[in-house]
């Protein structure tokens, strides 16, 4: 196995519907379902990446917020923040170089959204992601130097991929 240090990208919990306000979209908060997906994420992940400093970056919306400050409470001591690259509508090129910003030895958590996750995710990689990103997934990725590895990962209910197809 390489060595290298993590990085996460979950996408957020399924969410309310979209209601007319102020907020919009941006206002859509998890739902039961959404909490549930994002507890188990946050429990696989607490195994999956165990130890190490570790900081959550999310999307500004609400849904992925809620989803990352979940994930932070498994993951003890990571802070969350909020990173603009990773609202919906921004463009790969931004949000690839942002991810290549990220301070090095540090594991790191992107929460956002579809289709932008699994856009980045076949970038890093280098190749089409084959799987579909669903609500509250989570994809594992090791990075070693400026490349980037597939480790691992599991939607809500389904049994960890180790290996893409």
């Amino acid at each position: 196995m390489l060595s290298g240090v993590k990085l996460v990208l979950l996408r957020h919990g399924d969410a309310e519907p979209e209601l007319a306000g102020p907020l919009g979209d941006h206002g859509r908060a998890l739902t039961s379902l959404g909490r549930r997906q994002a507890r188990e994420s946050a429990g696989w992940l607490a195994v999956e990446v165990p130890e190490g400093s570790r900081q959550i970056w999310t999307s500004p919306l609400v849904r992925a917020v809620q989803t990352a400050e979940i994930l932070a409470h498994g993951w003890s001591e990571a802070q969350v923040a909020v990173a603009d690259p990773l609202s919906p509508g921004r463009s790969l090129n931004v949000q690839v170089e942002w991810v290549r910003g990220l301070p090095g030895g540090v594991d790191a958590a992107l929460c956002g959204h579809e289709p932008s996750l699994g856009d980045l995710a076949s970038d890093l990689i280098g190749r089409r992601f084959p799987l579909p990103f669903e609500k509250g997934a989570a994809l594992v990725l090791r990075r070693v130097g400026d490349r980037h590895y597939f480790d691992a990962y599991r939607a809500p209910g389904h049994e960890a991929v180790r290996e893409l197809p």
